[in-house]
């Protein structure tokens, strides 16, 4: 791989250099232009780890590839002029063009600046998480160069022999998680991240509103008749018919479905969803009272998360109700130590928060009362 000469060397160096480079920048070189002027250096030539976060002490005094150094400075050198908004879109833009330029984005304390307007977007309404999609897309198709480096990657808390390339970005798996992929599909052990069986093309599919949601909308925007014998005859994946029911609204199709399906609310392993919680997910609070009429429970998980915080994250307020009403637990919560109230307020649904900080204060003031009984 391809990496500017600038980012080789020990920290000090590498941060005099990026300097140079920023004030190249600043006096009207594009970004590219700007970083790559002092030439390209291949990695297999050189030895030596890629830093994506630091400065980490550590490794700051050895040569290495200090990849996360320009754009520490751009948000944390007060010296320098804050970036206009102008400026920080066309250096996120061109970044996203080089495999290096990926790399320069991975520093988990400022991953936070570039997504920023993202997660302020999104308060309220759906939003637009248009920097999130172009992140990922382009980290995913330049994947098979970024590995083939192995364990030369350095994150933070990294050992000083390398790790791979997940392991050490706590980007990926910020933005994956935030566009909706469920955690446990992340594989988290600890405080490190595995990749998963699915693969990158699999979680790229299963990002955006989780289950690509959106794909499917698209693809059925004018089914309004589900035809269930067709697809049996096609052998279709049943996750996918009933997720294509549900939202062709047909409940005729949505209810044979769920009579043929045993178990009825079984988990997908591609898709790591079940019925009960894509319904919740998006919803669809009718096919939501169907499968809890038909036994259920409230509670049965897609992987970590329940029916009731996937409906929180959705910001569907009837579907949360009913699953209340119906029993489901509020208090739950993932690895990650987030429960459905936590998704509610992340995604700016505060009467939904209201809600269930309600219910869960029910549950508490109940929980007291037993042993009296």
């Amino acid at each position: 791989m391809q990496i500017p000469r600038i980012f080789y060397g020990r920290y000090r160096d590498v941060r005099r250099l990026s300097r140079k480079a920023i004030t190249r920048f600043r006096r009207g070189s594009p970004w590219l232009e700007a970083v790559e002027a002092e030439g390209l250096i291949e990695t297999v030539d050189d030895p030596g780890l890629l830093i994506l976060d630091g400065p980490d002490p550590s490794v700051g005094g050895e040569i290495h590839y200090h990849l996360y150094v320009p754009m520490h400075l751009f948000f944390t050198d007060r010296t320098l002029p804050p970036l206009s908004p102008a400026q920080e879109e066309e250096v996120f833009a061109a970044s996203l063009e080089r495999p290096w330029g990926l790399l320069t984005m991975c520093d988990r304390q400022l991953m936070y600046w570039w997504f920023r307007h993202a997660d302020l977007e999104r308060r309220g309404r759906e939003g637009n998480v248009d920097r999130y999609r172009r992140y990922l897309r382009a980290v995913f198709a330049a994947w098979g160069l970024l590995v083939d480096e192995g364990r030369r990657y350095h994150g933070l808390g990294s050992t000083v022999e390398g790790e791979d390339l997940w392991q050490a970005v706590s980007a990926l798996p910020h933005v994956l998680a935030r566009l909706g992929v469920p955690t446990g599909q992340l594989s988290y052990r600890g405080v490190r991240f595995s990749l998963p069986p699915v693969g990158p093309s699999g979680l790229l599919t299963m990002a955006d509103r989780s289950l690509a949601g959106d794909l499917l909308r698209d693809a059925c925007s004018r089914v309004t008749v589900v035809d269930v014998d067709r697809w049996k005859a096609d052998a279709a994946p049943e996750p996918f018919q009933m997720m294509v029911a549900m939202l062709a609204h047909d409940d005729g199709a949505v209810r044979r479905l769920a009579d043929e399906r045993d178990p009825i609310n079984a988990l997908d392993i591609a898709t790591e969803t079940a019925p009960l919680g894509w319904a919740a997910r998006h919803g669809y609070t009718r096919v939501v009272g169907d499968l809890l009429d038909r036994g259920v429970h409230p509670d049965d998980q897609c992987r970590h998360d329940t029916p009731l915080m996937l409906a929180a994250w959705g910001g569907h307020r009837d579907t949360v109700r009913l699953l209340l009403d119906r029993g489901a637990d509020p208090m739950h919560q993932e690895p990650f130590s987030w429960d459905a109230i936590g998704y509610a307020e992340n995604r700016g649904h505060d009467e939904i928060a209201a809600l269930l900080r309600d219910a869960r204060g029910r549950d508490l003031a109940e929980a007291e009362k037993a042993p009296e009984a």
